[in-house]
């Protein structure tokens, strides 16, 4: 798990700072590309019947007919943002917390293929949606799943690609939609295909409930409330807990802070504590710095439990405080 200081989280930052932001935010598109054809998108399933995961092939009617789903359970559908498997930190986080619990299928959908070709400009986000989306139909038919058992889980570029995906569904609605800390499109202009006039792809009709987790608005995250619920961690923009972190790296923006929420969410799923929260009356101005007031809470106000316990009732924006080390749930704050 997550330990502000400990060597291995900040060596994987400082790669992530590296690469990720020098190479993608500044769109040096000659210098790290994603040729991401259809045939690249692998679908892995976790369950309790077996250690190794499961390797989806959807072009092999047998595999696709012996994936050892737990029937009856519901599914929990991870798509993470701009990282191969080994690297990304959802998977990290996420995975070992739901594989314990027998009460879930998970699906995990790898879609990135690094290469040092030139950016292939023909693979957009909504392309690469559509061959995610492809995938998961294919499955879903011959297991007979359906949306309303589903809850997809997205974090940074992830959020777009599920966001596009979810219409091509059709009427029936996902279960629940969850964002971890939703990208700035224009982060990823112009090898995915965004333009400043496209509108976010997420909004409260992308699934019958959908909660969204905000860390690092304004630098990575973006800007704005997009669901039923939205919730924002301590200052919204940086994390306590990346301090020592991000102050290296703030030149470049804050790859911890973006991530983190990764860890927080994951947490939730096993904290006894849990992370709760506090209703907000406005959303604090992102783009001033000198604007701490984050959101006006009132101590009388109700806390509800967020994360992965949060009721599907929750409505509007709520502030959770965070602890600076792991465990980074606090409990409730006021009895």
């Amino acid at each position: 798990m997550l330990v502000k200081g400990g060597n291995q989280f900040a060596l994987i930052v400082i790669y992530y700072v590296f690469t990720v932001h020098i190479m993608i935010k500044f769109g040096e598109c000659d210098l790290y590309m994603h040729n991401i054809p259809c045939q690249n998108i692998s679908v892995l399933l976790y369950s309790n019947q077996s250690e190794a995961p499961y390797l989806i092939d959807t072009k092999n009617l047998d595999n696709l007919e012996r994936a050892p789903f737990m029937k009856e359970l519901p599914i929990k559908l991870i798509i993470p943002g701009f990282v191969s498997k080994k690297e990304d930190l959802l998977f990290g986080a996420l995975v070992p917390a739901y594989k314990n619990n027998e009460n879930y299928n998970v699906m995990y959908v790898s879609y990135l293929n690094r290469t040092k070709d030139k950016c292939d400009r023909s693979i957009t986000a909504k392309n690469l949606s559509t061959c995610i989306y492809t995938e998961l139909k294919k499955i879903f038919e011959v297991h007979q799943i359906k949306l309303k058992d589903v809850h997809v889980i997205s974090a940074s570029l992830g959020v777009v690609l599920a966001g596009y995906m979810v219409p091509l569904f059709g009427k029936e609605k996902l279960a629940r939609f969850t964002g971890l800390d939703p990208a700035v499109m224009a982060t990823f202009s112009p090898c995915m295909g965004f333009s400043n006039t496209d509108e976010y792809p997420v909004s409260s009709e992308s699934a019958h409930f959908v909660d969204i987790y905000h860390t690092n608005m304004l630098f990575s995250g973006y800007v704005g409330l997009l669901g039923h619920l939205d919730v924002i961690y301590s200052n919204g923009r940086r994390q306590e807990a990346c301090d020592d972190i991000d102050l290296v790296a703030n030149f470049l923006g804050s790859a911890c802070s973006h991530r983190i929420v990764n860890f927080y969410y994951a947490e939730s799923v096993f904290s006894k504590e849990g992370f709760w929260g506090k209703p907000c009356r406005y959303i604090f101005n992102p783009y001033d710095e000198n604007d701490t007031r984050i959101c006006a809470t009132d101590d009388n106000e109700e806390e509800i439990l967020v994360g992965e316990s949060v009721s599907h009732q929750s409505r509007g924006l709520y502030h959770v405080i965070t602890n600076p080390t792991f465990p980074y749930s606090k409990g409730k704050m006021f009895s």
